[in-house]
This record gives structure tokens, C-alpha cells and sequence, in this order.
């Protein structure tokens, strides 16, 4: 038998006691905030005692190598996969687009996705007379501040924010989507977005703004 966590925080912590208790061996998978946000002395104890540490970018491996460094535990990187069938509509992608050009971002509504750089990108664009329609899903701790920030930039005739939905309705608007964007970046605390939902395929068209 062997113990496995995902997230390097708290499941690891449990993992790591569960295995001094039973014996067991034990390894964990770092994702994201969990990574960068733990204690850097703990996180490298945490690699010491494991038996190995997945993790889901070359970033990621990157950064807790050098954590690790003069340790012996393997750490892997394995990335997400996603089977793309569901991006699908019976094969037939559009290949062209044509205005009003309709723009998707889902993510969690915190700094690191970055949503208030994909605003202002809306609003350069509605300047420079792109006629599009911007669909937000997704909800977290910035949820008002980016409403108001489409408020303020005066997107609100342009801009839909529906919050959290359902994984078929997700895939409907992926589906009639002719763009995702998603403005990632490092927030203040240091985390970032280790596997952007832009992974996932929707319609794409040629940008020349």
C-alpha cells in the first residue's frame, strides 16, 4: 500500500503523519498555491520524507528542485491532460470568425488569472471599433472588484459575467466562443497559474490589432 496527497499544504501534511503512523510509504502532487505559499523549510521537509513529488509544469519541477536541492526524492512532472473530444463539435471547428467577435475567459476571479489585464485589452479593443461580446465565467475573492472595474471602463453593454456554471454549460460557450483569452500572471503572494484553463482548445482566429 502507498499514501498519496494532492497539494503540497495540508493533504501532504496528513499524508506525512498518516505515514508515521502506519508505516506506509507516501508521495504528494504539488499543483499551484500550494506550492508557493508554503513554508519553504516545511515544503523541503515534506520532499525530504516523501518516496516521490509530482508536479504539473517544468516551472513547478524547476523551483522545487531547487528547494530540494542535495535531496534525494525524484520529483516528476506529469501534465494535466484533458481529452480534448469534448472541444468538439462533431469535428466541424469553425475556421473563420467574423464580428461581432465573442470572447471567453474562465477562471477563478483572483489576481493571478489576471482578469482586469484581459478587461483593459476590452476596452483598447471596443476603442479601436472591434465590434465583440466578452463572457466571464467563473467567481472567487476579486468578484467585486472586477465588477467594478467593468463598471468603471464602461464595458457593461460588452461585457457578461454569469459566475460559476455547470461543466455542460462551460462547454457551450467554449463551443461558440471565437477567442479565450486569460491575462495570467504572478500575484503579490508569489503564486501563479500552473495550468491555465486555455489549455483547453476553443475557435481561435488570427489577432492583427
Amino acid at each position: 500500500m502507498h499514501l498519496h496527497a494532492h497539494f503540497a499544504h495540508s493533504p501532504a501534511s496528513v499524508a506525512l503523519y498518516a505515514s508515521v503512523l502506519s508505516g506506509l510509504p507516501f508521495s504528494f502532487t504539488a499543483h499551484a498555491k500550494d506550492i508557493y505559499t508554503s513554508d519553504a523549510a516545511q515544503l523541503r521537509e515534506k520532499i525530504a520524507l516523501a518516496r516521490f513529488v509530482v508536479t504539473c509544469t517544468e516551472y513547478n519541477r524547476r523551483h522545487l528542485l531547487a528547494l530540494a536541492a542535495g535531496l534525494q526524492t525524484p520529483i516528476h512532472r506529469i501534465y494535466h491532460g484533458i481529452d480534448t473530444r469534448l472541444f468538439t463539435n462533431g469535428g466541424d471547428f469553425r475556421s473563420t470568425a467574423s464580428p461581432p467577435y465573442q470572447l471567453l475567459s474562465v477562471a477563478r476571479l483572483t489576481e493571478k488569472k489576471g482578469i482586469p489585464t484581459v478587461l483593459r485589452a476590452v476596452k483598447q479593443l471596443q476603442e479601436r471599433g472591434v465590434r465583440l461580446t466578452y463572457t466571464l465565467i467563473g467567481d472567487g475573492q476579486d468578484r467585486a472588484k472586477i465588477l467594478a472595474l467593468v463598471r468603471q471602463l464602461g464595458l457593461d453593454p460588452v461585457c457578461r459575467w454569469i459566475g460559476t456554471q455547470p461543466h455542460h454549460v462551460v462547454l457551450e460557450h467554449y463551443r461558440r466562443a471565437d477567442l479565450f483569452v486569460l491575462g495570467c500572471e504572478v500575484a503579490a503572494d508569489g503564486t501563479v497559474t500552473a495550468s491555465p484553463t486555455c489549455c483547453s482548445r476553443a475557435w481561435s482566429w488570427e489577432c492583427r490589432w
